[in-house]
């Protein structure tokens, strides 16, 4: 498979016009290269019932120079137009934002009072292939009950944001693309991402951790599952044992995601942290009604540490560029719901 067709592969829409009972969403997000400043794009698809369905657009700007954070939403019903795939793009239209996903891609949309346009591109080389935490059978099969798959883990983007009454021009920031879907919602959830430049003769890398608490049957939880990816230049390092838990220690906290895992591939240490920045709390609404609440900041403090099973140990370290998620049950004092 070339690389566009595994990216149009990881990106096909999941939950179509016809289907009940799911969600979909994609998001876009990208940090200044070295500044505190970062944005948040997302599109989502609600369908619960054959005849009922919403379609939401969300965009968050992260200021962490004079810590504020803008954050809006839109809300219509859903339109067939949600996502409509072709041979070479997938194109997303929900509440006047308007996305291609394509190695080359854009993403533009208005709120009341910010203003997006946005250019893409795909990273070359293994940095930039599209990822999936889970094997396929998890992918396709009923359990677990929310998947993702990353199919754009690493891209450069420009462009221009209007946002607090003043013009941003994006030159080199970076980010990712991603997509999720499923029937409900995690019911405890953390998520950190990372891009790590290239620096001092090291190659560039990037690391995608995540843990959660999956429904099994009737009111009983999973315990946390873990699984992480770390690639760094040419080389992958896969941490996905996901039903391993013995090579698996999580730390979730106020503000706070650590996460150890070990593999055949060696051991691997990502600590991520708010450290005091700009943090917004969504709504995410599931098909059966139930609402979760999802923490976040894409300023967040990361450490990744790994120790291959071939191969000399490395550290990368950003003092503000990376994506850092809570998801749970219950809304965090003091934060309005978006």
């Amino acid at each position: 498979m070339n690389a566009a067709a595994a990216l149009l592969a990881h990106a096909a829409p999941r939950a179509p016009q016809a289907t009940t009972g799911l969600y979909e969403s994609y998001f876009l997000r990208a940090n200044h290269p070295t500044r505190p400043l970062a944005l948040w794009a997302k599109v989502t698809a609600l369908k619960p019932t054959a005849s009922t369905g919403l379609q939401e657009s969300w965009f968050v700007y992260f200021d962490g120079e004079n810590n504020r954070v803008f954050a809006d939403k839109r809300t219509e019903p859903l339109a067939p137009t949600f996502a409509t795939a072709s041979e070479s793009a997938l194109s997303l239209s929900v509440c006047e934002a308007a996305w291609t996903v394509a190695a080359q891609g854009s993403a533009r949309g208005r709120m009341e009072h910010a203003v997006w346009d946005l250019r893409f591109e795909r990273w070359p080389g293994a940095l930039g292939e599209p990822r999936s935490f889970y094997p396929p059978k998890l992918l396709t099969g009923s359990f677990p009950r929310a998947k993702g798959v990353t199919p754009l883990p690493a891209l450069t983007m420009s462009g221009t944001v209007d946002v607090f009454g003043a013009r941003v021009d994006l030159d080199g920031w970076y980010g990712a693309l991603g997509h999720n879907w499923g029937r409900e919602h995690p019911r405890r959830h953390a998520w950190a991402q990372c891009f790590f430049p290239a620096s001092a003769g090291a190659p560039a890398a990037w690391v995608e951790g995540i843990t959660g608490s999956v429904k099994l049957a009737g009111p009983l939880s999973s315990p946390l599952l873990s699984t992480m990816i770390v690639q760094r230049g040419d080389e992958s390092y896969r941490f996905d044992r996901v039903f391993e838990r013995w090579r698996q220690r999580t730390l979730i906290e106020e503000g706070r995601y650590t996460l150890e895992v070990t593999s055949d591939d060696g051991r691997a240490l990502l600590e991520v942290e708010r450290a005091g920045r700009p943090v917004v709390c969504l709504g995410y609404r599931d098909p059966t009604g139930m609402l979760g609440f999802c923490i976040n900041t894409k300023l967040a403090r990361t450490r990744l540490t790994v120790e291959p099973t071939r191969g000399a140990p490395f550290t990368f370290h950003s003092e503000h560029g990376g994506a850092l998620e809570f998801v749970q049950r219950t809304p965090a004092p003091g934060l309005r719901v978006v």
